[in-house]
Order: C-alpha cells, then sequence, then structure tokens
C-alpha cells in the first residue's frame, strides 16, 4: 500500500470502530515477514490473528472457525 501498511489500516479500523460504536471486525494479518516484532505490532494494532506466508489452508481454516463458526455454511 502506497500510504500506509496493514498494521496501520488495522490500527485505523479499530479506532474508527471505537470512535463510531460499531462491532469489532475481526482482521486476519497475513504477512511475508517472520519476525516476532511484526507479530508483536500487528496484535497491538489490534488484529485477531496473524498468519506469515505461505499460508496454509488448514491454518486459515482453523481462524475461520474460531470467529465464524456460528455463521451459516
Amino acid at each position: 500500500m502506497p500510504h500506509c501498511d496493514g498494521i496501520q489500516v488495522c490500527a485505523e479500523i479499530r479506532r474508527f470502530e471505537e470512535s463510531n460504536a460499531v462491532q469489532r471486525a475481526v482482521i486476519f494479518i497475513t504477512t511475508g515477514q517472520h519476525l516476532t516484532e511484526d507479530k508483536s505490532f500487528s496484535f497491538g494494532a489490534g488484529a485477531s490473528e496473524f498468519y506469515t506466508k505461505p499460508l496454509s489452508l488448514e491454518a486459515l481454516d482453523k481462524g475461520i472457525a474460531v470467529y465464524f463458526q456460528n455463521s451459516e455454511q
């Protein structure tokens, strides 16, 4: 993204949710970076889950099941 990164976008979404009293969205961060700092920054910004690439479908399915287990299929 030219003007900000995904962690900044995540933080902006969380600020918007708080300011507007809207339900918290589920945010999955996916990155090619394998640094511990990136994971910490992502969760600090309000990410729901953090995945590194290559992302396995099994890992993604587990994350989706955690947050959307009551959704219709």
